[in-house]
This record gives C-alpha cells, sequence and structure tokens, in this order.
C-alpha cells in the first residue's frame, strides 16, 4: 500500500513541476517579445510569439550541445 501512494505522490508532483515548468517559459517567451519589440530598431517588423520561441529553441539545443 505504501508503494502505491508513494507513487501516487510522485506523479502528483511531477505532473505539477511539468505544469509550472511550461507556465515559467510561456511566461518568458511572453517577457522576451515584450523586451524585444519596445527595443527595436524602428522600421524592424515586430517580433511574434512563435518567432521567439523558435529562436529560443535553436538557441537551447546549440548550446546543450557546447557542454
Amino acid at each position: 500500500m505504501r508503494d502505491e501512494i508513494r507513487k501516487e505522490i510522485v506523479a502528483y508532483l511531477r505532473t505539477m513541476y511539468q505544469s509550472s515548468a511550461i507556465t515559467d517559459a510561456l511566461e518568458l517567451i511572453q517577457n522576451r517579445v515584450r523586451s524585444y519589440n519596445r527595443c527595436k530598431i524602428e522600421g524592424e517588423p515586430e517580433m511574434t510569439f512563435d518567432e521567439m520561441a523558435e529562436l529560443l529553441i535553436e538557441k537551447l539545443t546549440t548550446y546543450r550541445g557546447k557542454r
């Protein structure tokens, strides 16, 4: 019985962590978009959420290989 309860608690905490991490990532991307668009050079198009997400994913995958 204890193992079942422990597995349920671990599964619950893992789900909570994943949803929290997703929320944090979305907030990070939104903040980056706002910051970029406030400081962009005149005449440049505004950055979209999708473009910023793609840029951050590209950076993460590039830096992971350089450890």
